[in-house]
Formats: structure tokens, C-alpha cells, sequence
């Protein structure tokens, strides 16, 4: 979440708006930046579940261990 001050910040949060700037997200592919909306998405009633995520595209396309600690593979899991 992004913010000019902390109350924007906070308002941000709240309505759980996402923003992935380009000099910080710019390598980062569009399959995790769509999982990571699906899972900030402030209604429960359409946010995925745990379960839902970890059998999303991007974990099934991931080696986690490699993914979680770092390495080639975890690379290769987030840039496009």
C-alpha cells in the first residue's frame, strides 16, 4: 500500500487499494500481482481462500522452498 502521509496510508489499507509502482514492481510478472489483489480484496466474500491461493498458477508453477528462501527458482517465480 502507498501513501503520501500516514492517514492516506491508512485509508489505503482500509479499502485495501493496491498499487504496484514500477521502479519497485517493474520485474515482477502479472500472474503474483494478480494473486496478491485476490488475497488483499477487502470482501470475504470474494477474497480467495489460503487454500484457493496455494493451488493458484503462480504456487503451482513455483518450487516453494526455492521460492520462500531465494535462489533461481524463486527468481524465476516472481519476474515476468
Amino acid at each position: 500500500f502507498y501513501g503520501e502521509s500516514e492517514k492516506e496510508l491508512v485509508e489505503c489499507n482500509k479499502r485495501a487499494k493496491v498499487h504496484f509502482p514500477e521502479e519497485d514492481w517493474g520485474d515482477i510478472g502479472e500472474e503474483p500481482k494478480r494473486l496478491i489483489k485476490r488475497m488483499l480484496d477487502s470482501n470475504p466474500d470474494t477474497r480467495i481462500t489460503a487454500d484457493e491461493a496455494l493451488r493458484s498458477k503462480w504456487f503451482q508453477e513455483c518450487e516453494l522452498p526455492e521460492a520462500v528462501f531465494g535462489g533461481d527458482e524463486g527468481e524465476k517465480c516472481i519476474v515476468s
